[in-house]
């Protein structure tokens, strides 16, 4: 599911400026990130580095930051700047769930309110 954001980020970002942050932002960026699906970004994540890493294409620099990256995979997620962005992702998607709360009671109260008129 988000292994071609991944991808798109690694062929359209330079890779100095790669890292596990800026990959979670640039995906919030392209879709819509809910803190049930880190798992499944996580893995996938991981699957589009090794592909690309995969590349003999590749230049000495972009295997080495690859490298670096995949090595310390798991540890950059324990990272506090990752769990602030899942944090703060977790808030936005609580702040969400309460505003489609408030308009669906609104709704309702109007609906009930045009079904009385109604009657």
């Amino acid at each position: 599911m988000f292994e071609s954001i991944v991808t798109e980020y690694l062929s359209n970002t330079k890779y100095t400026h790669w890292s596990i942050i800026s990959i979670l932002e640039y995906t919030k960026s392209k879709c819509q990130l809910y803190t049930d699906s880190i798992g499944d970004l996580k893995e996938d994540m991981y699957t589009a580095l090794q592909k690309y890493k995969e590349n003999f294409n590749n230049h000495k620099y972009v295997s080495n930051k690859l490298n670096k990256i995949l090595l310390g995979f798991d540890k950059s997620f324990s990272m506090t700047e990752v769990k602030k962005f899942i944090d703060i992702l977790r808030e936005e998607q609580e702040e969400r769930g309460f505003d489609s709360a408030f308009q669906v009671n609104i709704t309702s109260a109007c609906t009930v309110k045009v079904l009385q008129i109604g009657f």
